[in-house]
């Protein structure tokens, strides 16, 4: 008998043209994702930024050795002439009445030919006895800028210490460069035993060599060396932070300070 060929129903027809397109459709799918998924890495990357070259970076602020090392010289010297001060004999009226004034210019210097030059290190540090308190300051380094000075005695300046009598005249220091005699009055400091002290923001007083005295420094010009402090303290310190503020602090300071406030208390 013979068998006759089944034919497939036009449904079963139907569903096959139906899968086809759905496999097709399918496969563009899974296609499509993976292409996706192989773009979306690339897409979330964030954008690379090209490092400044080695010469354009800004070195940090601790990295200044060298200037460090001369502010931290010019401390120790300040030490050492503050203690000069006090120790020689012939600076009465400067032991008996130092612990009158609002802040200590000490400024360790040579004068030749009648011209302030800088020691080694160059400037001074400013301290300042807090009015309240009576505690002393961090010292803050400033610039006295070449003036003509006339001694009242022979010999050749070797030390300088600035007595800032009145709170004008530490708020001009602080606030920028001043000129002794014009932004604020100046006289030289007496150095006899009972003598009287002219009315002045500054007093300046000057150890030289075999000899001692007051000085008239009207005209120097002395203003903050605002980069030496900021380099001392590892920060963007300025004199307002340490003579003010005194929000900043160096151990190594610490030394002249202790001197300081044992002699003149604080």
């Amino acid at each position: 008998m013979v068998r006759m060929r089944r034919w497939p129903t036009a449904t079963a027809a139907l569903m096959a043209m139906i899968a086809i397109p759905a496999t097709w459709a399918q496969d563009q799918g899974q296609g499509q994702a993976g292409s996706q998924q192989q773009a979306q890495p690339q897409a979330m990357q964030p954008a690379q930024t090209k490092p400044l070259p080695q010469a354009q970076q800004p070195p940090p602020a601790q990295e200044q050795p060298d200037e460090v090392a001369k502010a931290q010289e010019v401390v120790d010297k300040a030490s050492r002439v503050f203690s000069d001060f006090i120790a020689d004999p012939n600076m009465t009226w400067f032991r008996d009445n130092v612990h009158q004034a609002r802040g200590l210019l000490i400024v360790p210097f040579h004068a030749k030919a009648g011209f302030i030059i800088g020691g080694s290190g160059g400037g001074g540090v400013l301290l300042a006895r807090d009015p309240i308190t009576g505690r002393w300051s961090m010292p803050a380094f400033f610039s006295m800028g070449a003036a003509s000075i006339g001694l009242q005695i022979g010999g050749q300046v070797s030390e300088l210490i600035l007595m800032v009598m009145t709170d004008r005249g530490l708020e001009n220091l602080v606030d920028g460069k001043v000129q002794l005699g014009a932004n604020m009055s100046v006289a030289a400091g007496p150095v006899g035993a009972g003598a009287e002290a002219a009315t002045a923001d500054v007093l300046t007083f000057a150890r030289c060599k075999g000899v001692f005295g007051g000085l008239s420094a009207a005209g120097s010009v002395i203003s903050p060396n605002e980069g030496r402090t900021s380099a001392y303290y590892g920060s963007a310190a300025t004199s307002m932070d340490v003579i003010v503020r005194r929000n900043v602090w160096n151990p190594a300071a610490q030394p002249l300070i202790d001197r300081v406030a044992a002699k003149l208390g604080g």
